[in-house]
């Protein structure tokens, strides 16, 4: 299991570093609903990585793939296919800095925020949690990744509630201390925010980057043993 663990822990990162998501949150605290808003899209975002993960687990259980078995071609293909994929998607942030003295754009969605209600929140969640090109193809990896290992579902609950547990830091840590401190945490997310919404291209571009630098590398391993 400690194997498994080592091999999900980048993806798990990746997914916690997630700009937007925490921006949406920062926002959500700065809104009439900010506790229960706050705790409706962690939920949302919990459920949408954990229904994924499940759902991928047992469809590949099902399939049965083989563990310890050598590197599939198609699977190291697949890794090429989605290295390829992020470094196009890491070239394509780097275009999208903003210029010296350019005021970065907000997605519109972000104003519709604080009319938000709890239910809403955690369909917002669920959304910022999976339906975006990072995070559904890293949980679909990690998924099929335990699933290869055969460790048995109370490992591999385990192995999912450590990557989940991670994943969701990002998006954990502003909810959790703004419900531990309150409003005298309004000045630090004002000012995490504002440098996210600022550097949101490049940190996404570098992230993309190393994430198309360890599939690439992956899949070329993969298809040369």
């Amino acid at each position: 299991m400690g194997k498994v663990i080592g091999d999900i822990l980048p993806q798990a990162v990746a997914v916690a570093i997630s700009c937007v998501p925490i921006v949406g949150m920062i926002l959500i605290l700065f809104s009439e609903r900010a506790k229960i808003n706050s705790l409706a899209l962690l939920l949302g975002w919990v459920a949408g990585l954990s229904a994924v993960t499940a759902i991928v687990y047992v469809l590949a259980i099902q399939a049965n793939l083989k563990p310890h078995s050598g590197p599939s071609t198609a699977v190291e293909i697949i890794k090429l296919a989605f290295g390829v994929l992020f470094l196009a998607i890491a070239v394509s942030y780097w275009f999208k800095r903003p210029k010296k003295g350019d005021e970065p754009a907000m997605p519109k969605w972000m104003s519709a925020i604080d009319r938000l209600k709890p239910g809403m929140a955690l369909v917002f969640g669920i959304g910022l949690g999976v339906l975006n090109v990072k995070n559904l193809p890293l949980t679909i990896a990690v998924a099929l990744t335990v699933a290869k290992a055969h460790l048995g579902t109370s490992n591999s609950i385990v192995v999912f509630a450590i990557f989940i547990a991670i994943g969701s830091i990002g998006v954990a840590a502003p909810a959790i201390a703004y419900l531990v401190a309150g409003k005298r945490v309004s000045k630090p997310l004002d000012v995490t925010k504002a440098w996210l919404i600022e550097n949101n291209a490049t940190v996404m571009m570098v992230v993309f980057l190393i994430l198309a630098a360890v599939l690439i590398g992956k899949g070329i391993a993969g298809l040369a043993s």
